[in-house]
């Protein structure tokens, strides 16, 4: 005891049975664990729910996706049509590496092959670590939106989507 200070029995005392459990305490649920059965079927149910969004993400790209090459060709070919077909919307392009650069407002961008003479598709991406091991004459797939013809096919907001 230290000096100076006083002891309150009573108080000890009722500071002892406000900490001790009362019979009024509700007991927390025990979580039994998972039986072999159990952990057999959420496995399988999570499995077909994985293979069913895989298969419909594969059946959508297959659907919405365009080689690099076409889409320049189409915008050449009538460019009106290919902004009512293209412009606002978003799909997958796909193509060989060209360019890997930075506009005058220091945006990534990347350009995939198109004619072979002057006009390709370029893409804009904003993750730099990956652009920075991107190399030229490789084959890649974005995902993103057209937003027409300027001197390239311009495809904004793009996401880098692995084969």
């Amino acid at each position: 005891m230290l000096l100076g200070s006083s002891v309150d029995p009573k108080k000890d005392q009722a500071t002892a049975q406000a900490a001790a459990p009362t019979s009024e305490a509700v007991a927390e649920p025990v979580e039994k664990p998972m039986t072999e059965a159990e952990k057999k079927k959420m496995t399988a149910e999570y499995e077909a729910k994985y293979k069913a969004q895989a298969e419909q993400e594969a059946k959508e790209r297959a659907d919405q996706t365009i080689g690099a090459r076409q889409l320049v060709d189409l915008y050449q070919e009538n460019e009106v049509k290919a902004d009512k077909d293209f412009k606002g919307k978003t799909f997958y392009v796909q193509g060989t590496v060209s360019e890997i650069k930075k506009d005058v407002m220091d945006d990534i961008y990347v350009t995939l092959e198109g004619d072979g003479m002057l006009r390709e598709v370029q893409c804009y991406f904003d993750n730099e670590d990956i652009a920075a091991d991107f190399k030229k004459g490789q084959r890649v797939t974005f995902k993103g939106k057209c937003d027409g013809l300027m001197m390239n096919v311009l495809m904004k907001d793009c996401t880098l989507v692995v084969d």
